[in-house]
């Protein structure tokens, strides 16, 4: 038995807790090449074909094999070698066209997990309780695992004032399914900072695709279509396509409606977001999507709590969180890592560090979940240890005041 994954919580006094969920999992890269095609969504080893079809075998070394036989009558076949990347391997052979790479592949709605396995996306259950989204939240036990969807969860607390206004969360959801590029404020594989929710915009050239949807931290999704007759836009569950007359949540468009409504997301746009169970409200202003001529992603920039705290979020230019700023005046800033998510566009991908209103910081490490660490960073990168540095004393390194580091041994 091997950890799926592991927290260990080290202070300066050296006091230790480890947190384990066990389970069985293949020895990593020690059948790679001869991978079972029968586990549940497993597609096999891809190589392209002529006419660009694709062709689906049992090891790296067939699926070069049928590459050569497809592309090249002549020359001599030599074999396929793996790459930095399990995942990856390269065939190998003499003359013309020259050889290209295989790849291990998953059945639509299957995540890859090395080495060998795709895994079934899940996604976070809703809140339940006895009025429609609202009530208590869906129970948890061990770990936690959430008890209904089977998904591993882990919550932790990297910073909080005294009075526990202002506070650095994150959210670990495993078999969390990729949204989209710069979809939320990313901590690595699985965990997701809170920074209040996230909208996304659909294709609303047509009238099918005029909704968008509510992204919260915890991974639950909330969606919202428009009455055209109204010209508001109304919850409705995404498990049964019915709209609600009651929601936790209401979500407005700010100014008035466009005169057609095909044209919103091809300029920024602002949007109001009410949370009727946490009195909370969410203002948002929408960005381009990277890579795209579209404004469909909403960022959270204000948050109003009951009694009047707010938080005040800064955004960069590539629409990366630079700094919090309470009512207080107390504040949290923020550096990234640039790096590159599902398309060819790099941005700032993954937060490296944060200074804290007590002069007291925190760092982030990384590692490349597929083996090599690629440059620039992907989405692939996982988080394995954060750090607290106190303030360098007399020129010198800043004393590590605590640390955590996670390890995840094979899997998400």
């Amino acid at each position: 038995m091997k950890a799926m994954f592991a927290r260990v919580v080290r202070a300066a006094s050296a006091i230790a807790m480890t947190l384990l969920l066990v389970m069985a999992v293949p020895e990593r890269f020690a059948a790679v090449a001869q991978t079972p095609l029968d586990g549940e969504g497993v597609l096999g080893w891809r190589t392209i074909l002529w006419g660009g079809s694709y062709g689906y075998y049992g090891s790296p070394l067939a699926a070069c094999q049928a590459q050569k036989a497809s592309f090249s009558a002549g020359g001599s076949f030599q074999g396929a070698e793996p790459t930095s990347s399990w995942v990856t391997w390269e065939c190998k052979w003499t003359g013309v066209p020259y050889p290209g790479n295989v790849d291990y592949a998953c059945a639509t709605g299957y995540t890859l997990a090395s080495p060998g396995r795709c895994i079934k996306d899940i996604y976070a259950s809703r809140p339940l309780g006895c009025g429609l989204d609202s009530g208590p939240l869906n129970p948890a036990g061990g770990n936690p695992v959430e008890i209904i969807s089977g998904i591993k969860t882990e919550s932790a607390l990297d910073f909080a004032s005294a009075d526990g206004l202002l506070k650095l969360e994150r959210k670990y959801i495993g078999q969390r399914t990729w949204v989209a590029d710069g979809a939320l404020p990313y901590g690595g594989i699985g965990w997701t900072f809170d920074f209040g929710p996230t909208l996304q915009l659909q294709n609303f050239s047509t009238a099918a695709g005029r909704r968008l949807s509510v992204l919260q931290p915890d991974g639950t999704a909330y969606e919202f279509v428009l009455n055209a007759g109204t010209g508001l836009f109304e919850y409705q569950d995404y498990s049964t396509g019915d709209k609600a007359t009651r929601s936790r949540f209401s979500l407005t468009l700010d100014g008035p409606a466009p005169a057609n409504w095909a044209s919103l997301n091809t300029a920024s746009s602002e949007w109001t977001l009410v949370d009727r169970f946490t009195g909370r409200t969410y203002e948002f202003k929408t960005i381009l999507r990277p890579g795209t001529t579209l404004h469909s992603l909403g960022y959270t920039e204000v948050i109003r709590n009951r009694g009047g705290y707010v938080w005040t979020i800064a955004h960069g230019s590539e629409a990366e969180v630079t700094a919090i700023t309470d009512s207080f005046g107390r504040q949290l800033t923020f550096s990234w890592l640039t790096g590159r998510a599902t398309s060819n566009v790099s941005y700032k991908i993954l937060i490296s560090g944060v200074t804290l209103p007590d002069g007291t910081t925190l760092k982030y490490s990384y590692e490349n979940y597929l083996g090599a660490l690629p440059s620039p960073r992907t989405h692939w990168d996982r988080l394995v240890k954060v750090e607290r540095l106190g303030a360098p004393v007399g020129g010198g390194a800043a004393p590590l005041l605590s640390e955590t580091i996670y390890h995840y041994e094979d899997v998400l």
